[in-house]
Parts: structure tokens; sequence; C-alpha cells
């Protein structure tokens, strides 16, 4: 059975109204079930009679969940819009400093529940940048572990609405982790080193704590 919550109630070929889905309701009813186990009638109206078989019928509560329908003189669209959804996880990613400018990083996949067309986007990042019809991440500029060991920005995922309707827009925070590459040679800093010791001393005197590279 599919879940209430991806439902989509249609009108069929009718065109002069319009599905408006709001809230979902909890609806409690008499039902009346046949020998067969049939339901020979569901709700009563005011000053409805039973039927002359109800003495064979069974009496049951029904409880069932209903979108609260809204008929409106519209286009026959349905008016509640699902927002997209990232189909692949990019939550937290790594990558190597001095990876070449122009390499693909990540392929961002999306869907619509709708099926329109979807725009992929970066935002809070200059690092990488988005083919926003694909998805394909690539490396726009230089990636390096001793400017910042680790990159944060969003995501995002952009579908059409229409119907004079602002368009959905999911945004997912990203973390990429920079992997440092040993590029530099190791250095002492702080040179020359100088000491004084103490002319036919017998034994060894520590005269450095530590070095700072």
């Amino acid at each position: 059975m599919t879940p209430l919550h991806r439902l989509r109630p249609r009108l069929g070929a009718e065109e002069r109204f319009a599905l408006a889905c709001l809230k979902f309701l909890r609806l409690t009813s008499k039902a009346r079930l046949d020998g067969n186990g049939l339901v020979r009638k569901e709700f009563h109206g005011k000053g409805d009679s039973s039927s002359n078989d109800a003495s064979k019928a069974t009496s049951v509560t029904l409880e069932m969940l209903f979108p609260i329908l809204v008929l409106l003189c519209s286009t026959g669209h349905v008016i509640c819009n699902s927002p997209p959804i990232f189909l692949r996880n990019i939550d937290l990613a790594v990558i190597k400093e001095n990876t070449p400018i122009g390499s693909i990083f990540f392929n961002l996949l999306g869907s619509d529940p709708e099926n329109s067309t979807v725009t992929y986007g970066l935002e809070g990042t200059d690092r990488f940048q988005v083919n926003s019809s694909t998805g394909v991440i690539t490396v726009a500029a230089q990636i390096d572990r001793e400017v910042n060991d680790s990159l944060r920005f969003y995501v995002t995922l952009e579908d059409v609405v229409g119907n004079g309707q602002d368009n959905n827009v999911v945004r997912v925070p990203v973390t990429v982790i920079i992997l440092d590459e040993n590029d530099n040679e190791p250095d002492f800093h702080g040179t020359p080193y100088e000491a004084t010791v103490l002319e036919a001393s017998d034994y060894f005197v520590r005269f450095f704590s530590s070095f700072e590279f």
C-alpha cells in the first residue's frame, strides 16, 4: 500500500477544477458489511434509514486518514507540490590538497516527485563549481590544506512549481576534509641556534628543551 504522504490526488480528464492538499483529518464513520465482507453502504446522511437487510450486515468502524481536498476553479493541476530530494549523500567528503583545477569532485543526483526539471547549485564556496543541469561538481580553485584544513558550504536542489508559485529549494550542508600532501620540506624556525657550554664538562648539559619546526 502506498504511504499516505506519497499519495497525489488527481481529477482525471476534468480540467475545470484543481485539488489542493492541505492537512490530514482522522475520520471515523460507520460502514455496513454484507455476508461477503463487501461494503454495502459507507456513509449515511441525515435522515437516511437503514436497509432492509441490516440484520444480515455487520457494523464496523472504519478509521482512515483522508487528505482534506479543496476543489478550486483552476487548471486541473494539483496545487500542493512536494520538494525535490537528493538521491546521493554528500554531507561529509574528503579531497586531497593540490587536486588539479577542473577535476571532478562529486556528481550530485536529485529527483522531483512531480518529475519537474531540477537545478543544482552551490552556496558558500568558491573552491568548487557545479553544472546546474548535470550536478557534476568540479574543482574551481587551488585546494591548500595549509590555508584551510576543511571546507563547509551548501549544495542546493531546486524544482519548478509553476502556476505563479515559488519554486521549492532544498539546501544540504556539506563538510569537506582536506587531506595533507607532503608537498613542503621540513624547515627549522628561529635559526641560528646558539648556546654556551663550560669547558671540560664531564657531564652532558641540556641546553635546548625543544626544537621548533
